[in-house]
């Protein structure tokens, strides 16, 4: 069975190669995504390390792979896009998609990180303050599966306000 998973997900990664210019670079998207699924902690790139048990020199490598010019986010995500219709058994109303939106607001304590903006807190608590500094995520995912068994299978994820391009 582990075979069997590992396999899919090697063929879904397959998939991905057009959107890079280089070969070490789609090598690298490729121990990332593996990183992502197997690190057991969320301290970063060296959550990547401990977890695929590289060496510590590869640290720069990873560094280098998400600032590198051999690829682009929006090719990327266009390419999930095409192998979530393609392959994913989309839940369907009306012979269409469901699609599920959400927006969070993260705070942060920096507020000289990229994207920390100051927004209104809408919580009806009085414990949380009316203002925060932080992140507003929006999300957007699609549901896959059956009536009796559905799941949500993200779509993208961005900072959608405080951003300047």
């Amino acid at each position: 069975m582990e075979y069997l998973v590992w396999n899919f997900i090697d063929d879904l990664l397959s998939r991905f190669r057009s959107c890079f210019t280089r070969t070490a670079s789609f090598n690298w998207f490729c121990i990332v995504v593996t990183a992502f699924i197997v690190r057991t902690d969320k301290l970063g790139v060296t959550s990547f390390i401990r977890a695929l048990s590289l060496n510590g020199s590869q640290y720069e490598c990873l560094i280098h792979f998400f600032r590198s010019s051999s690829w682009n986010l929006s090719s990327l995500r266009l390419c999930w896009y095409k192998i979530v219709v393609d392959t994913a058994p989309l839940h369907l109303i009306n012979d269409r998609p469901v699609f599920v939106c959400d927006g969070v607001k993260c705070s942060k304590e920096g507020r000289y990180m990229v994207g920390v903006k100051k927004h209104a807190q809408e919580s009806q608590t009085q414990s949380k303050p009316e203002m925060i500094h932080g992140h507003l995520w929006g999300n957007v995912s699609i549901l896959i599966g059956t009536v009796e068994k559905l799941a949500c299978l993200p779509l993208s994820t961005r900072i959608h306000d405080g951003l300047q391009h």
